[in-house]
Order: structure tokens, then sequence, then C-alpha cells
């Protein structure tokens, strides 16, 4: 049985986003999915919230992207 794409870029958001923030056990990752569209939610402690957006969003920009390579 093969995993599912969702699953695997699902769980490495969710590793990224707990290597930023001080408190890993607050990180959820929540999975939206439609025809061909994936969206996925994070939710930190609000403390953590600039950590993981960085300064000028660079964090975010960079998840993006590397989220956005997977999927390719």
């Amino acid at each position: 049985m093969a995993i599912k794409p969702e699953v695997v870029v699902a769980a490495t958001l969710q590793c990224v986003v707990k290597a930023l923030v001080d408190k890993e056990e607050s990180v959820e990752v929540f999975t939206i999915t439609s025809d061909k569209t994936l969206v996925l939610e994070v939710k930190v402690d609000p403390t953590d919230f600039g950590k993981l957006v960085g300064r000028s969003g660079r964090h975010a920009v960079a998840i993006r992207t590397l989220l956005a390579s997977m999927g390719r």
C-alpha cells in the first residue's frame, strides 16, 4: 500500500515547524484536500508565531518553496 503524497507533505511540514518553534507540543497541521488542491493549515502557540513566519516572512516563503518542490 502506497503512502499518500499529502501525508508525506504534512509530515514534512510538521517536522520543519517543530524545528522552528519553542513549544513543539502545540504544533498542529491540518490538511484540506479538493480535486487539485491541497491546503495545509498550521497552528502554533501565539508566542511562536513570529518564529514560524520569520523576519519579513522569510521562513514562511522558504517553507512554501520546500513544500512546492515536493509537489512537483
